[in-house]
């Protein structure tokens, strides 16, 4: 089973991100930082699911606080299309214009989620309807749109001079 990240790690993802907390400047996270970061994880995942975007979010329990080592139940492979957009969400807190680069990193990672989440209802055709080129059956019998008379053993349309002559 692949590992999932826990809420801080989002959070300190994206606040590394948007440039507010870094290992390599020494820029210390405050804690209000991250508990802002959570609330905003927490509100952001609400809104996907509400739009119909469901990546198997694990809520905080009613009533209980959201905790940095709470897992997230996110796939690793959604887990920087999480952040970035988190990240936007925090920089706009803190008052920051999201440079282009960002914004496309983060829209880039969004599609890519989106487009993993995607699904395709299947359209099954009715039995009594006109076969023709906007309407093909499920079976993969015969190539052709509409059924021939003529029609040899092996299904196809080929006519043999032997049938020409009956």
């Amino acid at each position: 089973m692949q590992k999932t990240s826990t809420k801080g790690e989002l959070a300190l993802f994206a606040l590394r991100k948007c440039a507010v907390a870094s290992n390599a400047t020494l820029t210390d996270v405050e804690p209000q930082s991250v508990a802002d970061a959570l609330y905003d994880l927490e509100v952001m995942m609400a809104e996907w699911r509400a739009h119909g975007i469901d990546i198997s979010y694990r809520f905080a329990e009613d009533g209980q606080a959201v905790s940095p080592d709470d897992p997230t139940g996110v796939l690793p492979i959604f887990t920087s299309a999480v952040g970035y957009q988190l990240m936007l969400r925090i920089l706009a807190d803190y008052g920051i214009e999201p440079t282009p680069r960002q914004e496309a990193t983060a829209q880039t990672a969004y599609d890519a989620l989106l487009t993993a989440t995607l699904t395709v209802p299947s359209l099954k055709r009715r039995g009594d309807m006109p076969t023709g080129q906007g309407n093909q059956y499920d079976h993969f019998i015969t190539g052709r749109y509409y059924p021939d008379k003529r029609e040899n053993v092996n299904g196809d349309n080929a006519i043999t001079p032997d049938k020409r002559s009956r």
